[in-house]
C-alpha cells in the first residue's frame, strides 16, 4: 500500500474553517432546523483537496 502525504492548506485556514463550521452547526440547533444529531455543514478548503465537516452521531455542543 502507498501512502500519500496529506493535502496542505495555508496556516491556519483549517482552524478558522472548523471554528466557522462549528458556528454554524451551532445556528441549526439554536433555530431548531436539525433534532438530535441530525443534519450537516461543511467547508471547502480553498486552494487544497480538503474539507471539514462534524462527525456524524457527535452532539452539536461538543
Amino acid at each position: 500500500m502507498t501512502t500519500h502525504p496529506p493535502p496542505t492548506a495555508p496556516d491556519g485556514t483549517v482552524a478558522a474553517l472548523r471554528r466557522q463550521v462549528s458556528d454554524l452547526h451551532q445556528e441549526l440547533v439554536r433555530y431548531n432546523l436539525v433534532v438530535w444529531t441530525a443534519g450537516n455543514v461543511s467547508a471547502r478548503v480553498p486552494g487544497a483537496d480538503l474539507f471539514v465537516i462534524k462527525p456524524s452521531g457527535v452532539d452539536y455542543e461538543q
